[in-house]
């Protein structure tokens, strides 16, 4: 088995799971991350990228992308025009492994009603200290309809049988 990455061999017998020390860290790149969001000042915002992201990171949600934290931040400011007054809160705790994380969040207005919520998929440095990658979804997972068991080749309906 290799590393998708760099087609380096993945050492299966030493893959830990993520140690408390490495969830607050990433949990503190994830709460900078989101500060950007809600930050009004662009000059900030960019600055808040540069703190918790690398030069290049690379952002997608369904409708737009972005490349680069002055990238970002541009983004991100136009969203926030469209929509004054939103700021994220991270509704989840982070899942970490590998380089990748996930977590839901939400996206609340002045009266902290969540005006849209989703999931995002982040990739960090090797060494957790810089996210890389950031991929929003909008709205919660649909649900499954069919699904793969990990050794076939045949897709398996999710239906279940009601006459019983």
């Amino acid at each position: 088995m290799t590393d998708s990455q760099n087609d380096q061999p993945v050492d299966q017998t030493t893959a830990q799971p993520a140690s408390a020390q490495e969830i607050e860290q990433v949990t503190r790149l994830v709460t900078t991350l989101l500060s950007a969001w809600a930050e009004p000042d662009p000059a900030r915002k960019t600055t808040l990228l540069d703190s918790c992201c690398t030069p290049d990171i690379a952002y997608a949600n369904p409708l737009s992308a972005a490349r680069g934290t002055e990238a970002v931040a541009e983004l991100l400011t136009a969203i926030n025009a469209q929509f004054p007054g939103i700021t994220p809160r991270r509704t989840s705790g982070i899942d970490l492994h590998h380089n990748h994380g996930l977590f839901t969040w939400a996206m609340l207005d002045d009266t902290r009603r969540a005006l849209l919520t989703g999931l995002d998929i982040i990739t960090l440095t090797p060494d957790n200290t810089r996210i890389s990658t950031v991929t929003a979804f909008f709205a919660e997972t649909p649900p499954a309809t069919t699904t793969y068991i990990y050794g076939s080749t045949e897709p398996q309906s999710m239906a279940t049988d009601r006459s019983r």
